[in-house]
């Protein structure tokens, strides 16, 4: 991967997208190392655990009731906002 200096826009893309795509999407979407795209992050003050988004309640409800008796795709359709690692995470977390 060579040395592509950042636009306007890839920091645009990176700021928007950092918490909902994983190490190798970003990997791929930029055509950089994963420590030049976190090395962005860090300068630009993005940390994945501050763009964390809060719960809501129903969001929280339909877990609780859906996540055990349905499928990954019926409760992302529903999630439209987490990724399937937030949602996975959350529903451990649940119990």
């Amino acid at each position: 991967m060579g040395r592509k200096t950042w636009t306007k826009e890839d920091i645009n893309f990176l700021t928007e997208n950092y918490l909902d795509l994983s190490k190798e999407e970003l990997i791929k979407k930029f055509g950089k190392t994963w420590k030049a795209i976190s090395n962005k992050a860090l300068a630009l003050g993005l940390k994945k655990c501050n763009f964390r988004k809060l719960w809501t309640e129903s969001e929280l409800n339909f877990l609780k009731k859906q996540y055990e008796h349905n499928t990954q795709n019926y409760i992302m359709n529903n999630l439209k906002n987490r990724t399937w690692k937030a949602i996975r995470e959350k529903a451990i977390s649940l119990g």
